[in-house]
């Protein structure tokens, strides 16, 4: 397993009639998800996208949304996954910066993404995944259907870019962060070694997928152990969380603390059979301890907080056993992390002493951020990433 393409092929031959993904009573198993997998990309092909071009994708939780993310993996192309919660000014802005020639339209953003098209410099092909084409582009079900189920037979260098991943930008307009096959997966194999997932485990994505949490924290990892993932959509409502988890016996899941705060405060908490969920991945912020404690009450399951960024994958990770003296530390390295805290002159701080967390380039961390040498060079430095996050 060298790059992302390789995953839903590999598993053809290991867990074909399992399902991979679901959704609203819908599932794909291995197999079948590789044939979508390959027909959309053999179609992209056909339409003229080539290795290296971007490719961006703006919809809500969806099965299409893993078809079209590894399509593109296959084709050799860069995934440039949108925030369905940007406007107009920064649809433009992403467009106009990844340069994609090609972008995927959910239902939801049609009439937002037709608006925008004026700005758009690059002037990319707009794919609706629907069976509506927008302003004269094509859709999702023409390219599959002009596709082959065949492997595309396009040959991916490891170290060369999957994805382009925005940060929020709230230090100005978003960064592009450029991460390559070889470090997405080298992220995944650390958060099944240390999050303890299994083929068999049955896993709920309830966190969006144009983020790296839904998209390469939980799904990417599913689909590498062969594990079955249960994509809910849009919104975080509580009762629906809970209805999912007794109804397909969800066994993991990751959760961010608000969340877990607004289950364990739900006043219908106690009407669900939760106890299948044993492993509960979490973290994106500190977590109170009363809200951890009563999780721990309401959750007869593990729990694992896990530290990263975006530039950086995960890095550190805090499991079950570690919490109950250390629940309000992030844990220790992942198992293929380096991580270093160091001073101003970028010399480790003595133990008890407050300093920079920094986190060795690879196997884990960005190529750099697309399209900007001079940020690159400020957060990368003689192979570390500059977290700018503080810690003892």
């Amino acid at each position: 397993m060298q790059v992302l393409g390789d995953i839903t092929r590999l598993n053809v031959g290991r867990v074909p009639n399992k399902a991979a993904i679901v959704m609203n009573g819908e599932t794909l198993t291995d197999a079948e998800l590789d044939i979508r997998i390959n027909q959309l990309a053999n179609g992209l092909l056909e339409h003229g996208v080539r290795p290296g071009d971007r490719v961006a994708l703006l919809a809500m939780n969806c099965l299409d949304y893993a078809v079209v993310a590894y399509a593109v993996a296959k084709c050799g192309c860069v995934l440039v996954p949108v925030n369905f919660r940007f406007q107009h000014g920064e649809l433009v802005y992403v467009i106009n910066n990844s340069s994609p020639v090609m972008l995927f339209v959910g239902p939801e953003f049609a009439q937002l993404v037709s608006e925008a098209t004026t700005g758009f410099k690059s002037n990319p092909a707009i794919v609706s995944m629907t069976d509506e084409a927008i302003d004269g582009g094509t859709t999702l079900a023409a390219l599959r259907a002009n596709g082959r189920e065949t492997e595309p037979g396009i040959e991916v260098d490891p170290s060369s870019a999957a994805m382009i991943m925005y940060t929020s930008g709230t230090t100005g307009f978003p960064k592009g962060v450029l991460f390559s096959h070889a470090a997405n997966l080298a992220v995944a194999q650390g958060l099944v070694i240390e999050g303890d997932m299994d083929r068999d485990d049955v896993v709920l994505i309830s966190v969006p997928m144009f983020h790296n949490a839904g998209l390469n924290v939980l799904l990417l990892p599913c689909l590498m152990m062969g594990a079955t993932s249960h994509i809910m959509g849009s919104g975080f409502d509580p009762v629906k969380i809970m209805a999912a988890v007794a109804e397909h016996r969800i066994s993991l899941t990751l959760w961010v603390p608000t969340m877990l705060a607004m289950l364990v405060d739900h006043k219908a908490v106690g009407n669900y059979d939760l106890g299948s969920l044993r492993k509960i991945w979490y973290g994106s912020s500190p977590i109170s301890r009363r809200v951890l404690d009563a999780s721990m009450r309401l959750f007869d399951a593990g729990f694992y907080q896990f530290y990263g960024q975006t530039e950086s994958g995960m890095n550190s990770v805090l499991r079950p056993e570690d919490h109950a003296q250390r629940s309000q530390f992030t844990g220790r390295e992942m198992v293929n992390a380096e991580l270093r805290i160091v001073d101003e002159n970028g010399d480790d701080v003595a133990d008890g002493g407050v300093g920079e967390v920094i986190i060795a380039q690879k196997p884990l961390g960005m190529i750099g951020y697309y399209g900007n040498e001079a940020a690159t060079s400020e957060a990368i430095r003689d192979g570390w990433i500059y977290s700018g996050d503080l810690a003892r």
